[in-house]
C-alpha cells in the first residue's frame, strides 16, 4: 500500500560517530557490494550530517508528512539525508554531478556557483535561469570553436571534460532509480521524482548535443590542425547525440590526427667505403688482447718443454749410479759421461 514521505527530527543520536545515517548508508552499500560509499565514514560526512543534525533536529519527537508534490519540492536535503540517509546519498552524488558538469559548459566564479548549490534539489532540477545559462554558455561556445579561437589542445580538452560529466550524470541517475526503488518503495510522489530526475538529465545531454553540432557545410579550407580538431568536435557531439538516447560513450574521445606529435627523424650517416672498413678491422683494438694470449701461451709451452728435458736428464745421472751400484748394470755400459753405449 502506498504511503507519503515522513520526516523523522529526532536528535536522540546526534552525538554519535559515526552517526546512525552514516551506519546506515554504509550497511547498504556494503550488502550490494558497491563501493560508491567508501567516504560514508569520512570526517567530512561526519561534520556534515551533526550540521544537519543542528538545522533541522528537534528535541522532540516531530514527524513531517510530505503529502503534496510542493511540500517535495521545497524538501531540504539535510532534513531528507536525516529521515532517508540512503535514498538522500544517492541524491547527493547526483547533485554533485550536475554541478560539475554546470561548471565545466558554464564557467562561472565559485560565488555563482555557490548561489546554485544552495538550491532546493527539486528546486535546482527545474530551475529556467539555470537553464538559459546553460544556452547561453553553449552558443557562446560553439562560437569559439566555428571561428577558431578555441581549437587544439583546448578544444579536446573541454570536450573530454563535458564527455566525462555526462558520464557521470548518467551513472548517478541510474544509481539513484535503483536506490530509490529499493529505499522509497511504494512511497506517493517517488515516482513524479525519478521523472524530473530523467528530464533533467535528457534536457542536459540534448542541449549538449544539439548547441555543439557543427554545421555539415562549415568551411574545410582551413589549416591541417584546425580541421582535424573539427573532426574530432563532430565525432565527440555525435556521441553526445547518442547520449541523449541512452546511448552513452564508455572511452573518452581520441585526440585529432592534426594534434599529435610527428615522430623525431632520426638521423642518417653515409656508408663507409670498402678499403675504411679494411682499414678498421686490421686496426680493431679488440683483436690485440688475442695476439698478447698467443704470445704468452707460446711462452709457456716452452718454458715447459725445457723443464721436462731437464728433469730427464737429471733423472739419468742419478738413477743410473744406483743401479749400478746394485749390480743391475756393468761398468762398461756407462761411459764416462754418464750415457750409454
Amino acid at each position: 500500500m502506498a504511503s507519503y514521505i515522513q520526516l523523522h527530527m529526532e536528535l536522540d543520536t546526534r552525538d554519535c560517530n559515526p552517526t546512525p545515517q552514516q551506519r546506515a548508508v554504509y550497511s547498504y552499500h556494503e550488502e550490494i557490494h558497491s563501493d560508491a560509499a567508501d567516504d560514508i565514514y569520512s570526517f567530512e560526512w561526519f561534520e556534515r550530517t551533526k550540521l544537519f543534525f543542528k538545522q533541522f533536529g528537534r528535541p522532540e519527537k516531530r514527524v513531517t508528512t510530505l503529502r503534496t508534490w510542493e511540500m517535495v519540492e521545497e524538501l531540504d536535503f539535510g532534513a531528507f539525508f536525516l529521515a532517508h540517509p540512503v535514498a538522500a546519498y544517492s541524491l547527493w552524488h547526483l547533485l554533485q554531478a550536475c554541478y560539475d558538469l554546470d561548471r565545466v559548459v558554464c564557467g562561472f566564479s565559485q560565488e555563482e556557483f555557490a548561489k546554485w548549490k544552495a538550491m532546493k534539489p527539486f528546486v535546482y532540477l527545474r530551475a529556467k535561469r539555470i537553464r538559459m545559462q546553460w544556452v547561453k554558455s553553449l552558443k557562446r561556445l560553439k562560437e569559439k570553436i566555428e571561428c577558431g579561437t578555441l581549437e587544439g589542445d583546448e578544444l579536446v580538452r573541454t570536450l573530454y571534460d563535458i564527455l566525462c560529466g555526462v558520464e557521470r550524470l548518467v551513472a548517478s541517475s541510474t544509481a539513484l532509480k535503483e536506490n530509490f526503488a529499493v529505499n522509497l518503495r511504494d512511497m506517493i510522489f517517488v515516482d513524479e521524482m525519478l521523472q524530473k530526475v530523467t528530464t533533467f538529465v535528457d534536457d542536459r545531454c540534448g542541449m549538449i548535443a544539439a548547441h555543439l553540432k557543427l554545421e555539415e557545410s562549415q568551411e574545410t579550407s582551413r589549416q591541417e590542425s584546425e580541421s582535424s580538431s573539427d573532426e574530432a568536435l563532430d565525432d565527440s557531439m555525435s556521441n553526445l547525440q547518442n547520449t541523449s538516447e541512452n546511448k552513452f560513450p564508455t572511452i573518452p574521445p581520441k585526440p585529432a590526427n592534426g594534434l599529435r606529435k610527428r615522430p623525431k627523424r632520426q638521423p642518417t650517416f653515409p656508408n663507409p667505403k670498402e678499403n675504411e672498413i679494411s682499414m678498421k678491422s686490421r686496426s680493431n683494438p679488440a683483436t690485440k688482447p688475442v695476439q698478447k694470449y698467443n704470445s704468452l701461451y707460446s711462452l709457456m709451452e716452452f718454458f715447459m718443454y725445457a723443464s721436462l728435458l731437464i728433469v730427464f736428464g737429471l733423472a739419468i745421472y742419478t738413477v743410473l749410479p744406483l743401479l749400478q751400484r746394485h749390480g743391475f748394470l756393468t761398468p762398461g755400459l756407462i761411459t764416462p759421461g754418464g750415457l750409454l753405449l
